[in-house]
């Protein structure tokens, strides 16, 4: 059955122009500049989801100006060998209820495409009926809205779109699986058209020119994982675990969402981020003081370990696999509740790490005020691994063992104190910090396996 996508009722000119340039809670569609890439506009504020554990965000979205239909993706380039699961919100920004429809856009001399659309309704993800055939649009309704779909270059064509509702000022989170070939690269569009006038439009893209393992390269010039063939000069050589410039480190003074500063390199395959929390009021209310998710430029990061003194010291370590290449950016850790004392966050970023198992297991330690001295963990790790660690203490100083290489040693205004270390793996590895206090500390430390 051939697909229409009618736009039949048309409103009075004034009402759409208004509708047409209204952004919610007056919030700016600010540019920002991110690792030399090109704009990308904030927009209105999206609220995360949660999926298997893993929150997604939606930092990406671009020129938002004529829209009223807001469209942000969970990332602005999906690197995979021959297709990516693509996270989008639609937020609906203006005061009309949109019976909306989604197309997309791929090059029409590529095997490329939309495979599959779902919708996330009362927490559970439903499929949407795609169609593939062309969508008529009444112009008469959209009006001077769709002189933005002459930017979506002629060669493009429709590939898939769908229909769904978007109540007035709600947001609507779907997910997509787009299908392209390997060593291929491209945009897509995204083009949103609402049946009282409403209009937005967004163009990610994709990667997979040449895939080594878990490294883009495209003819010599790295436009994802790497510069160089694997193994030649300049390329991502597998040396094993090797550590990738300096540490990021800061304090934060009771910051409900803290943003560190960290830059990967070209070749990196594994983000770690340390946490030390220090939190005076978790003792009545057990259980509250927690990190609710931690990303980096967009990107969720999984949580590995978590170790807690009773209520004033604790430690989160959190990492990615494949973080964004060559990329300076925040790390953002939301937590919940505004810790009492404040935070210390730090971020290290390492190549030649297995992308499928990229960790062994946590092991912890803690003290209240009749602490050992040295605070210690015996990890089990093996030859050719590295053992990482981290430490949070309230009102405590503390030196790390001379074996280990301290990544950071920070003491925060509120006397809250966190630290990490690595050391060579070996069948055990004892992870030591000699303590100068006795108050609540906690030590976590994990083993960073290398590539097979």
């Amino acid at each position: 059955m051939k697909y229409k996508l009618q736009i039949l009722l048309i409103l009075v000119a004034g009402v759409l122009a208004g509708l047409l340039y209204y952004l919610p809670n007056g919030e700016d569609q600010t540019a920002v500049s991110i690792a030399g890439l090109k704009e990308i506009y904030i927009g209105p504020k999206v609220e995360p989801i949660v999926v298997e554990n893993s929150t997604i965000e939606f930092p990406y979205t671009d020129d938002l100006e004529g829209e009223t239909i807001i469209i942000k993706t969970d990332k602005k380039t999906y690197y995979d060998e021959s297709g990516s699961e693509v996270y989008i919100s639609v937020t609906n920004s203006s005061h009309i209820q949109e019976n909306a429809g989604l197309i997309f856009y791929f090059s029409g001399d590529k095997d490329d495409g939309l495979d599959s659309l779902e919708i996330l309704k009362n927490g559970k993800w439903e499929k949407l009926e795609i169609f593939r055939e062309e969508a008529e649009v009444n112009v008469d309704v959209l009006g001077k809205a769709l002189e933005k779909r002459n930017t979506i270059p002629e060669h493009f064509k429709i590939k898939g779109s769908a229909e769904f509702t978007i109540p007035e000022g709600e947001t609507v989170y779907l997910r997509s699986n787009i299908a392209y070939k390997p060593n291929t690269e491209g945009e897509f569009w995204i083009e949103a058209l609402g049946n009282k006038g409403s209009y937005g439009l967004l163009d990610p893209f994709y990667s997979s020119v040449q895939i080594f393992g878990n490294v883009v390269i495209k003819g010599g010039v790295g436009i994802g994982r790497s510069v160089g063939a694997a193994g030649e000069e300049g390329g991502c050589v597998d040396n094993g675990i090797e550590q990738v410039g300096t540490a990021s480190s800061d304090t934060f003074d009771a910051d409900p969402s803290p943003d560190l500063p960290h830059t990967t390199g070209e070749c990196d395959t594994l983000l770690m981020v340390g946490i030390s929390i220090t939190d005076d009021g978790a003792a009545q209310n057990p259980g509250t003081q927690t990190v609710s998710s931690v990303t980096f430029n967009g990107d969720s990061l999984t949580q590995a370990c978590f170790g807690d003194s009773d209520d004033d010291a604790n430690v989160y370590i959190y990492y990615r696999v494949n973080p964004d290449p060559s990329t300076s950016a925040n790390v953002t850790v939301n937590l919940s509740p505004t810790p009492a004392k404040g935070a210390i966050v730090g971020a290290v970023s390492y190549r030649g790490t297995d992308t499928v198992t990229p960790l062994g297991s946590c092991i912890s330690a803690s003290d209240i005020f009749n602490p050992a001295d040295p605070l210690t963990v015996t990890a089990t790790s093996s030859v050719g691994e590295l053992v990482f660690d981290v430490i949070s203490g309230e009102d405590t100083a503390f030196t790390a063992n001379g074996s280990q290489t301290v990544l950071w040693d920070l003491t925060g205004p509120n006397v809250e104190t966190g630290g990490a270390s690595t050391k060579t793996g070996a069948a055990n590895v004892t992870m030591s910090w000699d303590l100068d206090a006795t108050n609540h500390e906690v030590l976590v430390a994990v083993p960073i396996k290398p590539a097979p």
